[in-house]
């Protein structure tokens, strides 16, 4: 398609471009990290063109909190549980399930750290961060 009127450019036109991009959001990306094509946008005649900037923005986390690469939960556990120890099945923020096992009296608000559980970790760091269990209260 021509653009009409454009007085620097051969005969007054100015020719408008399809550009088709991919864009690869990697495993473990966090908040507000951005994703750049350099010099993809429209350009006025003299100018170059600009760049195109996605952010990304994190979705619900299922009862989750995330710092960096840790993960962060808030779970009732029942008194008999917590006064002779259990196995906990909880659902990650992809949807598989990995168990937790309290071996001893738990208390109110201690908190349980299971490693490697978190999300991936990037910039060749390779493994994954931890996931820390807070446990509130006895429920049922």
């Amino acid at each position: 398609m021509w653009k009409r009127d454009c007085a620097a450019c051969p005969g007054g036109r100015t020719e408008a471009e399809a550009v088709r991009l991919t864009i690869e959001v990697e495993k473990g990306m966090r908040h507000g990290e951005e994703i750049r094509f350099e010099g993809v946008t429209d350009e006025a005649v003299g100018m170059e063109p600009g760049d195109l900037i996605f952010v990304i923005r994190e979705q619900g986390l299922k009862g989750f909190t995330r710092e960096g690469d840790h993960l962060y939960v808030k779970r009732e556990i029942p008194l008999v549980d917590a006064l002779v120890g259990a196995q906990l099945e909880l659902e990650h923020v992809d949807g598989s399930t990995f168990d937790v096992r309290v071996t001893d009296v738990t208390e109110c608000d201690q908190v349980l750290r299971v490693p490697g559980k978190g999300m991936p970790r990037r910039h060749g760091r390779g493994g994954h961060g931890d996931v820390y269990v807070t446990f509130e209260g006895w429920g049922a």
